[in-house]
């Protein structure tokens, strides 16, 4: 299968006795693998034999180029890769490590075990691990530097990939690590102190806290150090301190705490940077220097500028650290809220670089919830106003600015998400509409006009479904401001309601029936169009399947409100009957409440339409009662359902004993046993 690809030359290459042929058909065979994943898979053993052949291959530049392919198959090929052969590659990977002659060849065999490892299993490893970590000791102690940067590397994934399995290695690996990283501390060696750091503090996360508490202050230590003396704004140690800190974060959790005031700092400026961007006249601008791995010029309307990747990428490690300090110290961040808040609120207006972005946002609903735990546990004391108050302020109108101006959809749904969290946390929608409703229309103007934009065909379930959730906080919330926007949104839900996907005809109708609570007059004209949309769900021909009775449910509901709050534009002696003939509900209990409580008010207003002439919907109603009240709690609130006692009661006191007599005898035994039993003396 893989000599097809070039069936002329690569098998005649493969078994050429020139090592350049051989050489040239095993590099092929590495960017085969990058463009042909998925069709290579299909055939890895036959892959796999290829390359193993060249391992031991006479020439060294050939095993390297064996061993770099083995490293490209590891990143496009796995996990099959990795589940299928690690018995063939994983020895092949230690013996190449052996190869002290030909120091590339050592190097390029520790980065094929460092991308290998990354996708093995415990299990996988487990067995091999004696030898593994012997080997790369071995590359430790006699390698050059770049044999141990990457030897550090490697040691650092096996041990990620082996997490508690690496516990009975730790009392032996780590005196080399940090012999190393007390060794590498001059200006020269700045990558090697960075790679011990890393591969310590990756090897503490693996073996777990109680392993690693007694090592952490050397390390401190160090990065203290690091981070007191002046570096090179490109200085690799950089971003190696910061995603240190925020391993050190992830395995002490709250012991965590005491460092947070040597941490937080450096995180925060790094997080703040601004000098990512430099203004560059076109007369100046040398193109050598331009478009290489650490800068990029870029054109800005008539301004050429030039954008420094490293800085972007020490921007992005912070934000992401931050969030990982948000999402595991929670409450205990409180001294540093406001400072994190500041540094990464703006950075949602960053269009540089996705990733920092995308940190920025997932951090911002971790932030408002850090500052409710710690009001709530009273470590936020003598603020003029909530600190959540004033949080939501800022963070909720900069994810919406964000929003409107994103057009990826990754983007777009994970910044709906983090502000539909956002505005959970604590009901703050409800809280900065009380408190602030004049300040604060132009920004719902601003989110009413995103949601629009969230029902399209091309969005996906989850951003429809976050999208109408702040659609009915706002509509419910802000009433009158919001009518506007029903014009837009209400024809493509009318729309979905026969939509293939269940969900998306449940968000739909749940749409409707907000419109039709606080619309008023505004819904007025659109009501025997939702009408006609809510029974197209009820329709669907599976409508009571599982996979479709929620959304069946939110018709139901929806078909209430439109009864309870329109009754004047349509036939109510046929539609109000019509939406009782599909109750009660029983699958989604929060609507089951809400609908069960409005046909106890129904009844207790001695609604006509609802009982029909001459009663003749009673047998119905009772049917309804009688299966609600069986269910206990779980389709109504307590209150709902002494009302419904109350009034069946009233009932039998006012109707013939032979038609209350009928209306039970029609019942099943269970539901007439109930209501007997409460109708007794």
């Amino acid at each position: 299968m893989i000599e097809t690809c070039f069936p002329d030359l690569l098998p005649e290459y493969l078994a050429s006795p020139e090592w350049q042929k051989r050489h040239a058909a095993v590099i092929a065979l590495a960017v085969i693998a990058e463009e042909c994943s998925k069709a290579l898979k299909q055939n890895l053993g036959q892959l796999v034999g290829t390359v193993l052949k060249f391992i031991r291959d006479p020439h060294p530049r050939v095993r390297w180029a064996a061993t770099n392919a083995i490293m490209e198959f590891s990143k496009y090929l796995g996990p099959e890769l990795q589940d299928q052969h690690h018995q063939q590659l994983l020895p092949a990977l230690i013996t190449a490590m052996d190869d002290f002659q030909n120091p590339r060849v050592q190097v390029h065999s520790a980065s094929a075990m460092l991308f290998f490892s990354k996708q093995c299993t415990p299990k996988t490893l487990t067995p091999y691990l004696n030898v593994i970590v012997s080997k790369l000791l071995k590359c430790l102690q006699k390698g050059k530097r770049m044999l141990k940067e990457e030897s550090l590397a490697a040691l650092a994934s096996v041990a990620s990939s082996s997490q508690e399995h690496f516990q009975a290695y730790y009392d032996t690996v780590m005196p080399y690590l940090k012999v190393i990283m007390m060794s590498s501390t001059d200006k020269y060696n700045r990558m090697l102190l960075g790679k011990s750091i890393e591969c310590i503090t990756m090897v503490g996360m693996a073996v777990g806290k109680e392993k690693f508490i007694n090592d952490v202050q050397l390390v401190v230590q160090v990065l203290m150090s690091s981070q007191e003396s002046r570096m090179e704004t490109d200085d690799p140690i950089k971003n190696f301190a910061l995603q240190a800190w925020g391993r050190f974060c992830k395995c002490l959790g709250q012991e965590f705490v005491p460092y947070m005031g040597v941490a937080m700092p450096c995180l925060i400026q790094s997080a703040k940077l601004k000098t990512h961007v430099t203004s560059l006249s076109s007369s100046s601008v040398d193109s050598d220097d331009l478009d290489n791995e650490s800068t990029k010029s870029k054109t800005l309307g008539s301004e050429s500028i030039e954008i420094k990747n490293h800085v972007l990428e020490e921007k992005a490690v912070a934000c992401n650290v931050l969030c990982c300090c948000a999402a595991e110290l929670e409450e205990r961040l409180h001294l540093w809220i406001d400072e994190v808040a500041h540094s990464l609120v703006p950075l949602l207006k960053f269009n540089l670089h996705e990733e920092v972005k995308m940190a920025a946002v997932s951090a911002m609903p971790l932030i408002l919830h850090s500052a409710k735990s710690a009001v709530e546990k009273r470590l936020l004391q003598g603020f003029n106003e909530s600190p959540v108050k004033k949080l939501s302020a800022e963070i909720i109108p900069a994810l919406v600015d964000a929003l409107r101006k994103e057009a990826e959809t990754e983007i777009c749904a994970r910044i709906l998400d983090s502000l539909n969290e956002c505005i959970q946390v604590g009901d703050c929608l409800s809280t900065l509409i009380k408190t602030y409703k004049a300040p604060l229309l132009p920004f719902f103007d601003k989110l009413l006009s995103c949601m629009a934009l969230m029902w399209g065909n091309n969005k996906t379930v989850k951003e429809r479904r976050i999208a109408f959730r702040i659609f009915y906080d706002v509509s419910k919330e802000c009433r009158e401001e919001a009518f506007r926007y029903y014009e837009p949104s209400l024809p493509i839900l009318f729309k979905v309601c026969i939509d293939k996907n269940p969900e998306v005809r449940q968000i739909a109708a749940c749409g409707i029936g907000v419109c039709a609570e606080f619309g008023g007059s505004v819904f007025k004209p659109l009501v025997r169009v939702a009408l006609s949309s809510i029974c197209s769900v009820l329709k669907h021909p599976k409508a009571l399947h599982p996979d479709n009775v929620t959304a069946s449910d939110a018709a139901v509901s929806a078909f209430g409100k439109i009864c309870w709050f329109h009754r004047d534009n349509f036939n109510a002696a046929e539609v109000v009957p019509a939406w009782l003939s599909h109750l009660p509900i029983k699958n989604d209990l929060n609507e089951a409440k809400i609908v069960h409580d409005q046909l106890c008010s129904m009844v207790e207003m001695s609604d006509k339409e609802l009982l029909g002439p001459e009663n003749i919907n009673l047998p119905k109603i009772f049917a309804v009662f009688a299966e609600v009240l069986w269910a206990g709690n779980n389709l109504a609130t307590v209150q709902t359902c002494n009302r419904i006692i109350k009034q069946l009661k009233h009932f039998q006191r006012i109707l013939p004993p032979t038609t209350l007599a009928s209306i039970l005898s029609s019942l099943q035994s269970p539901q007439r046993n109930l209501l007997q039993s409460l109708l007794s003396p």
